[in-house]
């Protein structure tokens, strides 16, 4: 029996019910990511230097040939409607519905089984979404649209002109996702097997990021990347995770089943990939990049783990082309071909969902800490237990910031002490405030850390770490609040 696979469009279910992808994003107070208040915080500052009167303005500069413009741009002009904090919510969710329907835009175009739409649901919520990768987010739906336009260029329906400028958006909207879709592309090139001048033509269009690249690299890279330029981390873990980043479920053996289910339940289904080179060399790629490819480059922290995210499309790009036969036991289940993988997808959304919900009431009690807070101070941020019960990531790592965000404040530590970065402390003005405080707060030192620069002490954890960070420095601050895990501290001045 070969079932009706409705190739050709994306059905109307799949795009209203996508639509509940936004509600994770946009329920919560603040998003369960942990890089998300830095950025949205280099936003305000970049508005507040240059159309307010931001009492810290004279402590930045600005990095302009930087990609990550792209994202800023679209929270700084939406700003104005909706706030910052909405806005950013309000990008980053349309990101996510956005990569959802450019997925599915993808299937339709290389004709691959439309059952495939519905794993794609809870796909956005994984590595980079929980670390707050910004603008990496904000360029993904871009990637498999690059694809889209890439295999009209192979069909001769668009130019290599085109490509050049497809090429072109990618880089200035991420340098990492421009690499990894070239090379993708590059494998689809494959196709038929072209002869080397041919393969010369089809590659030819993208080699225009690669002089970018090369300037961007020369212009950012600064002297603590140079010296630990490449970390691998390649163990086992690697293996153990696959399948599970694939659907952003936890690292446990029963989710491995689920996940690694999943992946097969296509095929249970009836898909049958037709196997060319075209088609099984991109996910070759992809499997050999998750495995090998490096953790950490220049300091880009999750270099390869971000792109789990794009694991599913190259599951699009083997079944291009592909059969749907249902096996002889779904004879007379044909329903169960339509609706199983629709309950599946929901089924992953509420899963995310429902952490969404429990993430907003676990953090409720900083909420509560901000309201007690006067904006335009400078704080320090000290969080002992940086992990929650709703997220496989250290999501409260950066979680202060949010008082830089909505009270025109700046709290450290701060991404402006990277001067590669959009927004960054002039040379004069650094903090001296590193990434190290952040992950070690107990060896806090008032002297050695300049606390004497800081109006407000945001700290969370026991109040055994409380009383061991200021030791013999309590007569020098003020309580101002106490929650079930957060302090607010004000300096006596």
């Amino acid at each position: 029996m070969t079932i009706n696979p409705g190739k050709a469009g994306i059905s109307r279910w799949f795009i209203a019910l996508s639509c509940l992808g936004v509600l994770p994003v946009l329920y919560p107070t603040y998003p369960p990511m942990v890089d998300l208040s830095q950025h949205v915080a280099a936003v305000m500052v970049l508005d507040e230097v240059h159309f307010g009167s931001y009492p810290f303005a004279h402590l930045f500069d600005f990095n302009w040939f930087r990609p990550y413009w792209f994202g800023y741009s679209l929270i700084w002009a939406l700003s104005y409607l909706t706030g910052l904090v909405w806005a950013a919510k309000i990008v980053v969710a349309a990101s996510v519905l956005g990569f959802i329907w450019s997925l599915a835009w993808l299937r339709r175009e290389l004709n691959a089984p439309s059952l495939l739409d519905w794993l794609f649901l809870a796909v956005p919520f994984g590595f980079a979404y929980e670390w707050g990768f910004l603008n990496f987010l904000v360029c993904a739906p871009l990637g498999p649209l690059f694809l889209v336009h890439y295999h009209r260029f192979l069909e001769g329906k668009a130019s290599g002109w085109s490509v050049m400028a497809w090429t072109l958006v990618l880089f200035f909207g991420h340098l990492l996702i421009v690499a990894f879709f070239c090379v993708t592309a590059s494998a689809m090139a494959l196709r038929n097997l072209p002869a080397f001048p041919e393969l010369v033509r089809r590659i030819l269009p993208m080699t225009v990021s690669i002089p970018l690249a090369l300037g961007w690299m020369l212009l950012n890279v600064e002297p603590r990347n140079i010296s630990n330029p490449v970390v691998w981390n390649i163990d086992v873990s690697r293996l153990t995770r696959f399948f599970p980043d694939l659907f952003s479920l936890d690292y446990s053996l029963p989710q491995t089943a689920v996940a690694m289910t999943l992946v097969a339940l296509p095929f249970l289904l009836g898909v049958r990939p037709r196997w060319r080179i075209d088609t099984v060399a991109p996910g070759l790629f992809y499997v050999a990049f998750m495995l090998l490819a490096p953790s950490l480059v220049f300091d880009n922290l999750g270099t390869y783990e971000r792109f789990q995210m794009f694991g599913l499309m190259f599951l699009v790009l083997l079944c291009r082309d592909a059969r749907l036969i249902a096996p002889a036991f779904l004879e007379r289940m044909e329903r169960l071909v339509v609706l199983l993988p629709g309950i599946v997808g929901i089924a992953l959304l509420g899963r995310v969902a429902i952490k969404a919900y429990g993430f907003e009431q676990e953090s409720a009690d900083f909420r509560r800490m901000l309201t007690y807070t006067e904006p335009h101070r400078r704080a320090l941020s000290l969080v002992e237990q940086r992990n929650s019960a709703f997220a496989r990531v250290p999501v409260y790592l950066h979680f202060p910031v949010w008082y830089q965000v909505e009270q025109q404040g700046l709290v450290d530590f701060n991404f402006a002490e990277w001067p590669s970065l959009n927004s960054f402390y002039r040379p004069a003005y650094r903090s001296g405030i590193s990434s190290r405080l952040a992950w070690r707060p107990a060896e806090f030192d008032w002297e050695k850390h300049h606390a004497d620069n800081y109006d407000y002490f945001l700290v969370e954890g026991s109040e055994a770490f409380v009383t061991y960070i200021f030791r013999d420095d309590a007569h020098r601050v003020a309580l101002r609040y106490q929650g079930r895990n957060w302090f607010l501290f004000e300096r006596i001045q």
